[in-house]
């Protein structure tokens, strides 16, 4: 880690991991050391997952605002932006790919404000959770820029190609409502509720046994890479897999089922 003044922090209670957003004057803008812990961390946190230490992540933040997207003025401060933009992006680009890549479920909580490459952040998410004040919005073309974090590849794929062209391209604010309504936030909540909903998320996927998370997050996130009778053939196997695993862990146990019919 490096000794930046932290603008990202990182706690690990038990199988859960938080990562808070936390910095400069509630807005979360990203700068380079924003990028900088987010690549680190975030790394941290994908080894932890893959070393089946955590079973949950949660992504949150501090402050007025989710995340207010890039911090023009430290742009505008760099000698080379160009030079400036490659780095940036490098940093925030491999952060938002280990959230995406994460194994175990990412569960992402707004507020405020979520701005340009905040809205990447979100797209990351499998829940994610909203307050119903929250909005979003594109922010690139009115700074002169263009998508970043992911966002001209994932937000077409959660809104679709009309509404994330609008949202992109026209600075136009999106309330929480509209984008649950599209398919962006799973989760809307009443505003001062957004704690008690992600922890009772939380706790659902908590309960879940690990392999079983990460099976049905690899099934849902990959399903539409192949086709339906390759698709069928990994969702006979991995269920079948999952089955056998779940006779191993309660062997010696009472007997439970699961509400469904084979």
């Amino acid at each position: 880690m490096t000794d930046l003044e932290p603008r990202i922090d990182l706690e690990v209670d038990g199988a859960v991991a938080t990562l808070t957003l936390s910095g400069r004057a509630g807005r979360n803008a990203m700068d380079l050391a924003f990028v900088q812990q987010l690549d680190e961390l975030t790394a941290r946190v994908r080894h932890l997952a893959d070393a089946r230490e955590v079973r949950v992540v949660v992504l949150r933040a501090r402050g007025r605002h989710f995340c207010v997207g890039g911090d023009l003025a430290d742009f505008a401060a760099a000698p080379d932006i160009g030079a400036h933009m490659t780095t940036m992006t490098a940093h925030a680009h491999r952060g938002v790919a280990a959230l995406h890549d994460l194994p175990v479920p990412l569960v992402v909580a707004v507020h405020g404000a979520s701005a340009g490459a905040a809205i990447g952040l979100a797209l990351a998410g499998d829940v994610v959770v909203a307050e119903r004040s929250a909005t979003f919005v594109g922010a690139y073309a009115a700074a002169g820029l263009t998508p970043d974090a992911g966002v001209s590849w994932g937000l077409a794929r959660a809104i679709g190609r009309a509404r994330a062209t609008d949202v992109v391209l026209t600075n136009r604010r999106v309330t929480a409502t509209e984008m649950e309504q599209w398919g962006l936030v799973t989760r809307l909540v009443d505003d001062g509720g957004l704690d008690a909903e992600v922890e009772q998320v939380v706790a659902a996927l908590v309960a879940v046994r690990h392999d079983v998370l990460v099976e049905n997050k690899r099934l849902l996130r990959t399903g539409s890479e192949v086709g339906l009778h390759e698709r069928l053939d990994d969702e006979a196997a991995t269920i079948a897999r999952v089955a056998g695993g779940d006779k191993q862990a309660s062997a010696g146990g009472s007997n439970q089922t699961s509400g469904v019919t084979a």
